[in-house]
């Protein structure tokens, strides 16, 4: 069993791995709701210059 859980740093997570020259994150959910979730995110977080995937 997955669990998704985020840390109140996550937009810091991905700050630092951009500016390190991280591209392409994949952002995975163990449920429906939880693909959802990582949906959102994905949404939120992509640009021009990076890709956010999410996947159940």
């Amino acid at each position: 069993e997955s669990h998704v859980f985020l840390t109140d740093d996550f937009n810091e997570i991905i700050d630092r791995a951009l500016k390190v020259g991280v591209e392409k994150f994949m952002i995975t959910g163990g449920s429906l709701d939880d693909s959802r979730e990582a949906l959102k995110l994905a949404e939120t977080r992509g640009n021009n210059d990076s890709t956010f995937s999410a996947t159940k």
